[in-house]
């Protein structure tokens, strides 16, 4: 069993039910299934088993007819953030070497001479080619290619590698998880189950389709069912509310930025939630004031769940075990212990699980250091409810922090500031417990009264993705070496 074939089931069930929709356009399971052959068709004409292909798109059709479509193939999927810095995407390319990149215009242009690393590069919205670059084609042609292929038969392992998926553990440079076919649907099949999900599903979709629980829970789950999904690009809270209303959606996830922001801008007299009953959130810890203030303000209930990079979202309450301020409780074939307890029962949360990775690309010995007789340590620590089962979050083990549900890697942050000339020593000043999320403060030590808090800022524009930017730099001392005398 995996992902293509239960698809494949789904759609045989309902080929006319609307599977996607995006800007009020309708795609049904059929449609949908003709255009994830196609690029299949095209891409299996071209590359080999075991090539990697990277996506880098925002929400869209597009994106998910492709992951499918490079799964489907036998290839292996590289999902990448739009809002990567230059420096970062340099690293990626140079660490996982893709075969080729699928991306837009607005993008191309934005990272052209990064994706001429690449050999073939994939460009959706192009109306004509750049002449420089033969071997760029447009999605179109990519369908036209399609459309003459003949189309290959796979057979796909459980164990083979399905993608590579960047994150951020504290180590200064991001670090590709493994993941496999099994991991994948395993974890679709632990959600379907644990919140019973089913065909009538409406899930609204505003999380990052890159991200691992906006493209497991937002996207493949709510597909393998026959359900719908209605992709939305924009995070204004009024348009996520007439979203809700116009689709009569049912299901929503979102990170807890993203809640607060809705629960800011709620008015019971002008919009009408009824239809949601689902809403979970990720990313980071939702805090029990902002839960009791969204069920007060909103009437919705939230429930929180948990989950990384490496092992997908594991860990989640549901309506009848919902206990607020908990992660909720491990899903199914999920097991759970705690490494090194204190004296307050708090120790480092480890996780055995199918969903589990192979391990990081590339970094052999950062393997071994958190996959260990077939338990993966998280680098977070956590309570266990003895009573109950429920998972308490306590805290971060890592070097990362959280802003606005994304990872921060506060060793990558400090090495940049670092490589500016006029920074001798450079701190993190923020929220250590990690509970909640705070500002990204760094204290520096310059040694130049010239440079100022702008200068650094742009200094790490060019280098970090924006939300990884100090919000706060504070300059400690002014120390005069003989090189700035």
């Amino acid at each position: 069993m995996n992902l293509i074939s239960v698809l494949h089931k789904t759609i045989k069930k309902c080929p006319n039910k609307t599977a996607l929709i995006q800007d009020d356009t309708k795609i049904s399971y059929e449609e949908f299934w003709d255009k994830v052959e196609r690029i299949g068709n095209a891409l299996q004409s071209r590359f080999q088993k075991g090539d990697k292909i990277a996506i880098m798109l925002p929400n869209c059709k597009e994106f998910i007819y492709c992951s499918f479509a490079i799964i489907k193939s036998n290839l292996v999927f590289i999902p990448l953030k739009k809002e990567l810095s230059h420096h970062e995407l340099k690293y990626m390319i140079e660490n996982s070497k893709p075969d080729a990149i699928i991306t837009n215009s607005e993008i191309y242009w934005k990272f052209k001479e990064l994706l001429m690393l690449i050999t073939n590069i994939i460009v959706d919205g192009f109306t004509e080619i750049d002449n420089e670059y033969n071997d760029c084609i447009t999605m179109e042609e990519l369908y036209q290619i399609g459309n003459n292929s003949m189309p290959t038969k796979n057979y796909l392992s459980s164990s083979l590698l399905a993608s590579i998926n960047y994150t951020y553990i504290g180590k200064g440079i991001p670090i590709g998880a493994m993941l496999t076919h099994r991991n994948y649907i395993y974890a679709a099949s632990a959600v379907i189950k644990l919140h019973k999900i089913d065909p009538t599903i409406k899930l609204l979709l505003v999380l990052p389709m890159y991200h691992i629980f906006g493209l497991t829970v937002g996207v493949i789950v709510p597909l393998l069912v026959g359900g719908t999904v209605i992709i939305e690009n924009s995070l204004k809270p009024t348009k996520i509310f007439k979203d809700i209303e116009a689709y009569n959606i049912n299901a929503l996830l979102g990170m807890p930025s993203i809640y607060a922001l809705l629960v800011d801008y709620y008015n019971k007299k002008k919009y009408d939630l009824d239809s949601l009953t689902l809403c979970i959130s990720g990313g980071s810890y939702m805090t029990s004031e902002l839960y009791e203030n969204i069920k007060k303000v909103m009437g919705i209930d939230i429930l929180q769940g948990y989950g990384l990079t490496e092992c997908f979202p594991i860990i989640c309450n549901n309506y009848q075990h919902n206990i607020p301020g908990t992660l909720g409780i491990p899903a199914h074939r999920v097991k759970v212990k705690l490494h090194n307890k204190d004296n307050n029962q708090v120790g480092e949360l480890l996780v055995n699980s199918p969903t589990t990775m192979l391990g990081y690309y590339n970094q052999k010995e950062i393997t071994k250091d958190v996959l260990k007789n077939g338990w993966f340590y998280t680098g977070d620590y956590a309570e266990i409810d003895s009573a109950t089962g429920h998972i308490l979050f306590r805290g971060i083990k890592k070097s990362i922090v959280k802003v606005n549900g994304y990872t921060v890697d506060l060793v990558e942050v400090r090495n940049v500031l670092l490589s500016h000339p006029s920074i001798i020593d450079a701190k993190y000043c923020g929220n250590d417990n990690a509970l909640t999320e705070s500002p990204l403060i760094f204290e520096i030590t310059i040694n130049s009264d010239c440079v100022t808090e702008r200068d650094i800022k742009d200094f790490c524009g060019k280098r970090l993705a924006k939300y990884k930017i100090p919000k706060i730099i504070r300059i400690k001392d002014v120390v005069y070496t003989n090189a700035a005398i």
